[in-house]
């Protein structure tokens, strides 16, 4: 897909599909960045979210994105609205999210990002793990864990980092 400048590209490939809910995610890379296309096969709903790790709530109410840049990490979450779109409805606090990184990280040296997990708990709690190699040329790696909570009093969600 060309920018009508024909400056810019960006291309689409698969990179997930839910057989059982018939979601279809498609990934949207850019030189600079990526995004994940939701795509609900039943209904022909699609949007489009900032980054790859992207996680479906159990009745598909909300959905969770991690963006995973370099020292950028980034949590949302997304509630879907009347009209069917989904709308941000908490997005981590930066220095809150990297003080919990960095006390598990090398003040020197960065260590290489691996991968991501979602796991929903329920509608309103989600577990995320971040995973990391402790160098490049290995698999010995570590977990950083997060819990995200809606607590049914309150109406906003709350990151609890988990050591």
């Amino acid at each position: 897909m060309f920018a009508p400048d024909g400056q810019s590209h960006s291309y689409f490939s698969l990179y997930d599909y839910d057989e059982k809910r018939q979601l279809l995610y498609l990934l949207r890379s850019f030189p600079e960045i990526e995004s994940t296309v939701l795509i609900n096969l039943k209904t022909g709903f699609s949007q489009e979210f900032d980054g790859i790790d992207l996680s479906v709530s159990p009745n598909k109410e909300r959905i969770i994105t991690v963006e995973r840049y370099i020292d950028e990490e980034n949590i949302t979450i997304w509630q879907k609205q009347k009209e069917g779109d989904y709308q941000i409805v908490y997005e981590s606090d930066p220095s809150e999210l990297k003080a919990h990184l960095d006390s598990y990280q090398n003040r020197d040296q960065r260590h290489s990002f691996e991968n991501v997990d979602i796991e929903w708990r329920s509608k309103n709690s989600v577990l995320i793990d971040f995973y990391y190699l402790i160098n490049e040329t290995d698999d010995v790696g570590y977990r950083v864990r997060f819990s995200l909570v809606k607590n049914a009093s309150s109406s906003e969600w709350q990151m609890i980092p988990i050591k």
